[in-house]
This record gives C-alpha cells, sequence and structure tokens, in this order.
C-alpha cells in the first residue's frame, strides 16, 4: 500500500479511480487512507466495483463516488469529469 501513497504524492492526481478489488487490500482501504492524510484528503476518489451489495454493506469510507459494474465508458466519463477542473482554452 505504500506504493500506492508513493505514486499520489509524486504525481498529485486530480482524482483516484480505483477498484474495489485489489490483491493484498482493498479500494475502500487505500481510499481511507488517503482521506486519513492531511496532504490527499482533497483528492476525489471514486471507487468501482462488481461487487455493489458488498460496497453497500461495509459504508462509505470517504469516497467522492461510487460505480457500480458492469458499467460503460460514457457513465465513467461524467462521474469522473465532475472531479477534474477544465482546462483553459479547450472545450468540454
Amino acid at each position: 500500500m505504500d506504493d500506492v501513497f508513493t505514486e499520489i504524492n509524486h504525481f498529485r492526481p486530480n482524482v483516484v479511480l480505483i477498484d474495489y478489488m485489489l490483491g493484498l487490500t482493498n479500494g475502500a482501504e487505500i481510499c481511507y487512507q488517503i482521506k486519513s492524510n492531511a496532504g490527499t484528503l482533497h483528492i476525489p476518489v471514486v471507487l468501482f466495483s462488481a461487487h455493489n451489495r458488498a460496497i453497500e454493506a461495509i459504508g462509505n469510507y470517504g469516497w467522492n463516488a461510487f460505480i457500480g459494474k458492469p458499467f460503460d465508458i460514457e457513465h465513467i466519463k461524467r462521474v469522473v469529469g465532475r472531479f477534474i477542473p477544465p482546462v483553459p482554452g479547450q472545450l468540454a
């Protein structure tokens, strides 16, 4: 999990899109760590998963949006796009 925070601190993303099901940990735990750190808590987190009922059961660990699988790319673009600031001079 330390690798995740090293990357987040290095790249400073506008948003983190993360799957719930990962190898040694889960996306909810990573989200909790992001939101518990003063240096990263401002970064929006979008969690996605095929385990929609399991996500409802564990509650919200601070993510800003949840996307259930299956999903389509246009839906992902709309949800993630809410958290990405517009680029000056670029059409929306």
